[in-house]
């Protein structure tokens, strides 16, 4: 029996060898370094979501920038209309000049008012002007925003998409350790189980921690 049992022991031994199992230390150390590799690559994630936080508020300041100037182009715009609708109104009140002069009169009263409306309404043309000029420019760095977000939000994507990967990576690695941290403590349990039933007193062994194993 003791020959058979140390067959079996050297069977187990050499099972150990044949399965060539690496170190659970140098699994450990994959462990640690893929935990690693993911700590730094969360910061990147936080960076780039933060990158990404600044450039919308940036782009709700430049849209609430655009749409107020915009109203203010818009009423400015109507406003102007108004005032020439109502000054059309006026000039059409007007009669026409009854009395014919030797030399021809250098304003008739509707050139008058028109002029004198001119010169009143010339600000706010001058106004609406430079408003649309500013709104242009303001949709111009709205756009510009909107395109750098555009970019902020694929690169948050992308490294999100790496951290899953690296996820992946990390569970992989704490797999492998336990599957041979497992393996050798299977191994152990075999290797004691057999050495239980070596040399020839075994059974008297047995008999004295009551057939425990």
């Amino acid at each position: 029996m003791a020959f058979e049992v140390k067959g079996k022991l050297d069977e187990v031994t050499a099972s150990i060898s044949v399965l060539k199992l690496p170190l659970v230390t140098a699994l450990q150390k994959e462990v640690d370094d893929r935990r690693n590799e993911r700590n730094k690559h969360n910061m990147i994630v936080e960076n780039k979501k933060e990158e990404l936080g600044k450039c919308q508020n940036e782009r709700a300041s430049r849209a609430n920038e655009h749409g107020i100037i915009a109203t203010e182009l818009t009423k400015l715009g109507a406003d102007i209309a108004a005032d020439e609708k109502a000054a059309n109104e006026e000039l059409a009140k007007i009669p026409p000049p009854t009395r014919k002069f030797i030399f021809p009169m250098p304003n008739t009263l509707q050139d008058l008012y028109r002029e004198r409306f001119e010169a009143n309404i010339q600000p706010q043309r001058q106004r609406h002007e430079h408003l649309g000029a500013k709104k242009r420019t303001a949709s111009d760095m709205l756009q510009s925003v909107e395109q750098v977000c555009t970019t902020r939000q694929e690169e948050v994507e992308q490294a999100e998409n790496e951290m899953r990967v690296i996820e992946e990576g990390v569970k992989k690695a704490y797999m492998r350790k336990e599957f041979v941290a497992m393996m050798e403590r299977h191994l152990e349990d075999h290797k004691a189980f057999l050495l239980r039933f070596e040399g020839d007193d075994w059974e008297k062994q047995f008999d004295k921690r009551g057939g425990k194993m």
